[in-house]
């Protein structure tokens, strides 16, 4: 029997997120201490908000969000911090202000380098990205009233992939993407339309690029770069399966091992396709719809482990 009921959970959930943020943001006069001082409380910091999701019994949801924010981005923005200490000993308050609270920034010294771009061009980015949403929840909507989704399960399948690249792999990127340089915030494309990657290495280089550009600085590089890239590869894609496990767990109450499969599979693909640059229309075209189909069939993957929690098919999945 909980000690407190689930509103009055959800509302610690909340004050926890909220104490980790005010933790990291007062963390700002240790860009002047010793460096093995530093480095024990950023790594108690990083222990404890990668652990606090576990400790609060929230509604799943939430419970969810705490561990991407928790677990995820502000850990991230720790390891940053730390290799980039000389960087933040020339920067101003208000720089470490913005690295904290914004959530897509995980390399401060690269985001520093971003252009600005023209009010105008930010608007029609956020513009593009708004319209891509409402498309697709549009097309979302009207595939789930139309019940065609029981017939096939594929056709269901990529019927909803495609709704959610409108809504959020693309749209969702673009929008936030084009809010966040209006606001002032000079942040990198968060999507470069993935859709049209030639190979599946091309499509990671598209997708999330954030998180890529985190994983290319303190994954990738150090383990060899692009001469050496497989163990920089598979570390980065064994770290973010891990993550996704550790989120989906919150919103299923369960791990599945769905997601760890799928960003192997994915690896594995990076890897294989990671030098080759498909030349010519034909064999542009060709590279095009081949990474979209793998793309499709791996994220069953995915998507099974967020129907293990939300039902996201009606007629059941593959997978038990």
């Amino acid at each position: 029997m909980p000690i407190l009921p689930n509103t009055s959970w959800d509302f610690v959930a909340v004050g926890v997120v909220v104490v980790a943020y005010a933790a990291l943001l007062a963390s700002w006069p240790l860009r002047h201490a010793a460096p093995h001082r530093r480095a024990r409380v950023m790594l108690a910091l990083l222990a404890a908000f990668a652990l606090a999701p576990l400790a609060v019994p929230a509604q799943p949801a939430l419970r969810s969000l705490m561990t991407i924010i928790l677990a995820g981005i502000l850990p991230a923005k720790i390891v940053d911090t730390l290799r980039s200490a000389e960087h933040w000993r020339a920067q101003p308050l208000w720089r470490w202000l913005e690295f904290v609270l914004n959530p897509v920034i995980l390399v401060a010294r690269l985001h520093a380098r971003e252009p600005a771009r023209s009010r105008w061009a930010n608007a029609l980015t956020a513009a593009r990205g708004l319209v891509e949403v409402q498309v697709g929840k549009w097309c979302l909507g009207l595939w789930l009233r139309s019940g065609l989704g029981l017939s096939s399960f594929w056709l269901d399948h990529t019927a909803k992939v495609l709704c959610l690249y409108l809504m959020s792999f693309s749209g969702g990127n673009i929008l936030a993407t084009g809010l966040l340089r209006l606001l002032g915030s000079n942040v990198l494309d968060l999507s470069r339309d993935p859709i049209l990657a030639v190979t599946p290495a091309d499509f990671w280089r598209r997708y999330n690029r954030n998180v890529n550009q985190f994983l290319a600085a303190h994954v990738f590089t150090p383990l060899g770069s692009v001469r050496r890239p497989a163990r920089g590869i598979w570390l980065a894609f064994l770290l973010n399966g891990v993550f996704h496990e550790y989120v989906f767990a919150m919103l299923a109450g369960r791990v599945t091992g769905y997601l760890l499969a799928f960003f192997a599979l994915q690896a594995a693909a990076v890897t294989l396709t990671f030098r080759w640059r498909p030349r010519g229309a034909v064999r542009t075209i060709i590279g095009t719809v081949l990474t979209f189909a793998f793309n499709v069939v791996t994220s069953v993957l995915f998507f099974e482990a967020l129907d293990a929690a939300l039902h996201f098919y009606p007629g059941g999945g593959l997978l038990p």
